[in-house]
C-alpha cells in the first residue's frame, strides 16, 4: 500500500468514526467533507489535532479550503508536509 493511501484509510477512519459517529457508509476519498458539512471550523480543528497526533505535522494556517475538500486532498498535503518535514531533518 502506498504512503497515500496508507493515510487516506487513517483519515477515513478518523472521519468515520470521531466525526461521522459511525454513520459513514457513503463516505469516500473523494467525498467533499466541506459541501456536505462534515469539517467546519471546530472539525477542522479536531483533524488537525488528529493530524499532528498520527502524522507528527501540523496543518499550515495557510492551508486553503481546497487542501481539506476531501480526504484524498487531505492525504496530498499530509504527505507533502511529512516529506518537507523528514527534508528539513536530513538538511
Amino acid at each position: 500500500m502506498s504512503e497515500r493511501k496508507a493515510i487516506e484509510e487513517k483519515l477515513l477512519e478518523f472521519v468515520a468514526s470521531d466525526l461521522l459517529h459511525g454513520d459513514a457508509t457513503d463516505l469516500t476519498p473523494a467525498t467533499n467533507l466541506l459541501a456536505l458539512g462534515i469539517l467546519d471550523s471546530l472539525t477542522i480543528e479536531l483533524m488537525s489535532g488528529f493530524i499532528q497526533r498520527s502524522f507528527g505535522v501540523e496543518l499550515p494556517h495557510s492551508a486553503q479550503p481546497e487542501d481539506l475538500t476531501t480526504i484524498q486532498a487531505v492525504a496530498v498535503m499530509v504527505e507533502r508536509l511529512t516529506r518537507e518535514a523528514s527534508d528539513k531533518k536530513k538538511a
